[in-house]
């Protein structure tokens, strides 16, 4: 099956479009216009995940607090931030 025609804006040049499996290709739509302090007009994309997708990054916090004395035979105790921990 062939993809088809993308679409054309008002001067018949090709706008910026997607495919849309089953149906064929659908102008992109933005978000909201910003214009910044140089006075150019921009917008971002608007995308959205579909069921299937997989996001491809993923995010993680961790703090460990590592308490440690300087004289020999001392112990050293590692805890994360809920306070858990063992003693070394």
């Amino acid at each position: 099956m062939a993809f088809g025609a993308t679409p054309l804006d008002s001067g018949n040049i090709p706008i910026g479009s997607v495919y849309v499996p089953g149906t064929g290709f659908k102008a992109l739509q933005g978000g909201t216009l910003f214009t910044d302090a140089s006075s150019n007009d921009s917008a971002p994309a608007r995308m959205e995940i579909v069921g299937g997708s997989k996001a491809t990054y993923a995010y993680s916090a961790s703090a460990i607090d590592v308490h440690r004395r300087n004289r020999p035979g001392r112990s050293t105790r590692v805890s994360n931030q809920n306070g858990e921990g063992c003693s070394r």
